[in-house]
């Protein structure tokens, strides 16, 4: 699933705006697109399995900065966190202080889903180039649905933790603690397939 190339691991999660059609007809307006509202990564050194670093921050949208009520609900972030959070640009120069280091041939970005390609449209919106634009990128979501044979309906986060007897994320949607999730999931698709 990862090269052996590759000694370093980022895990990536996001959480945008949202409103109830959102995820099922995938941000169908482009009047209400998926903006970014909380960013989650963490790396790790593979020869290791350690955890060196993590980084979070919200962020303030630009488009609708208010969230909807439905976003609120599910995502439990309040209105005034993301009133009081610095906007998208700044948050990727915090982004590539903490990725500069790390070479794009000896690491790769992970995900459940495609956030890194979310976050590069979010980051041209804004002008911006993303900071993960030069790693390689793994789509854990579309790997799970090769692993498990469901490659024309990709299974979701909830369905593997429950195919694979994991325990349930204590803060499910808290983009710090879905990107750590995202190493377990990583780990055990991993075994799955020895």
């Amino acid at each position: 699933m990862i090269d052996e190339q590759f000694s370093y691991l980022i895990c990536l999660d996001l959480e945008y705006t949202c409103w109830e059609n959102s995820m099922r007809n995938n941000w169908p307006d482009p009047q209400f697109p998926a903006e970014v509202i909380q960013v989650g990564m963490a790396s790790f050194d593979m020869t290791k399995n350690q955890c060196l670093a993590k980084f979070s921050s919200y962020v303030r949208p630009v488009l609708n900065p208010r969230l909807s009520d439905y976003c609120i609900n599910l995502l439990q972030i309040p209105q005034s966190t993301i009133d009081n959070s610095p906007a998208l640009p700044e948050v990727i120069d915090q982004i590539s202080s903490f990725v500069n280091g790390y070479s794009k041939d000896s690491t790769i970005v992970c995900a459940y889903g495609p956030d890194s390609k979310r976050f590069a449209d979010d980051a041209a919106r804004h002008y911006r180039d993303s900071p993960l634009d030069s790693f390689t990128y793994l789509n854990l979501q579309q790997e799970a649905g090769k692993v498990l044979g469901r490659t024309d309906k990709l299974p979701g986060r909830d369905y593997i933790k429950e195919h694979f007897q994991l325990p349930p994320s204590e803060n499910r949607h808290d983009a710090l603690d879905d990107a750590l999730d995202v190493k377990l999931l990583l780990d055990t698709l991993v075994e799955y397939e020895k």
